[in-house]
């Protein structure tokens, strides 16, 4: 009865083990998390490479439903990934654009004021400014520093 029982226990469990469920790949995890990040408030990716972006992570989610752990899975996360990080790099660059234009326009107004309170073209200057690129490197694991 015992060895019955034993048997009927370690059937169950090896079921059990065939049955469970793979889950995903680092480059899926990394996708789904790059994804997630450029989707948060008061971030301003751009559309196209955003659309991109989810188009892929749905094909990578898809092909992992069906085949997990796949090369196509990895190679799929892997685009969306890379799509989501375009995104965010191209709405940024919109944003600084939109940024330098609108201090450019500040900056003319206020000339203009000056110019027109009297101050002479020549005691006009501008003493600088500069604009410099926000650089991170990835982690091993593919998370930004």
């Amino acid at each position: 009865m015992r060895t019955t029982m034993w048997l009927a226990c370690a059937a169950v469990a090896i079921a059990g083990a065939g049955c469970a469920s793979i889950g995903p790949s680092p480059e899926l995890v990394t996708a789904r998390r790059a994804y997630a990040e450029a989707s948060q408030p008061g971030m301003y990716p751009a559309a196209a490479p955003m659309l991109d972006a989810q188009r892929a992570l749905n094909a990578a989610e898809y092909e992992h439903t069906y085949s997990p752990q796949s090369v196509r899975e990895r190679h799929l996360a892997y685009i969306a990934t890379r799509d989501a990080q375009i995104a965010m790099a191209q709405g940024e660059a919109d944003t600084a654009r939109a940024a330098l234009d609108a201090d450019n326009k500040a900056m003319a107004d206020v000339i203009d004021a000056m110019k027109g309170s009297g101050v002479a073209v020549r005691d006009l200057q501008t003493s600088g400014l500069a604009i410099d690129p926000r650089y991170s490197a990835a982690k091993p694991n593919g998370e930004q520093q």
